[in-house]
């Protein structure tokens, strides 16, 4: 195998890997959705979209990503569906360490 093409493989892992990721949130954020929406159901979203991004669920986490839900959803995410928007999910990857 050429070094071209090993790079080429390599960069691809590498740009797929974080789309996954928000894909997995995409389908957990659209699956809440569907549910009855409690406060239950909001504080497992928040930890599965954590995890999905590949972070640890610790307090700071755990309280911007819920944040940010009620922020992109209107002020309750119990009432108003969360957006399923590609842009709302990357905008998470700045909030967690």
């Amino acid at each position: 195998m050429k070094k071209s093409e090993l790079k080429k493989i390599i960069r691809e892992i590498i740009t797929e890997s974080p789309q996954n990721d928000i894909n997995a949130v995409i389908r957990a954020i659209r699956n809440y959705n569907r549910t009855n929406r409690n406060i239950k159901d909001l504080d497992y979203l928040v930890l599965q979209i954590i995890k999905d991004l590949g972070f640890k669920p610790n307090k700071n986490n755990i309280d911007n990503v819920r944040s940010h839900l009620i922020a992109i959803s209107d002020g309750d995410p119990e009432i108003n569906k969360i957006p399923e928007k590609i842009s709302d999910v990357k905008e998470l990857y700045q909030f967690l360490k």
